[in-house]
């Protein structure tokens, strides 16, 4: 056997994409997310770019980016979102319980 492959007709090999291309691929935000970056971008008066770490405090994030609760949960998909698609990292810090 050794490093030889057996090619079938019409086959295709997996190529890995290349990391360039997956950061200059476009990123579409759904709806329900769009405001709320927009207003975060707007008050830490930056963009959102890969490797980006921003803490706030429950309160400072309620005032921009306000939910029906006030808890840290609340901003669960939200701080997903972010982390999975934009490579930012979003921690809510209360004084009452846990950051997120």
């Amino acid at each position: 056997m050794g490093d030889e492959r057996d090619s079938f007709p019409g086959s295709q090999e997996c190529v890995a994409p290349d990391v360039i291309a997956k950061d200059n691929r476009k990123i579409i935000v759904p709806e329900k997310f769009r405001e709320d970056i927009e207003a975060l971008e707007k008050y830490m008066k930056i963009c959102f770019k890969s490797g980006l770490c921003i803490k706030i405090s429950l309160a400072e994030i309620y005032s921009i980016v306000p939910r029906r609760r006030r808890r840290i949960d609340s901003y669960k998909g939200l701080v997903r979102y972010i982390e999975e698609e934009l490579n930012v990292k979003l921690v809510i810090n209360s004084n009452k319980t846990k950051s997120l």
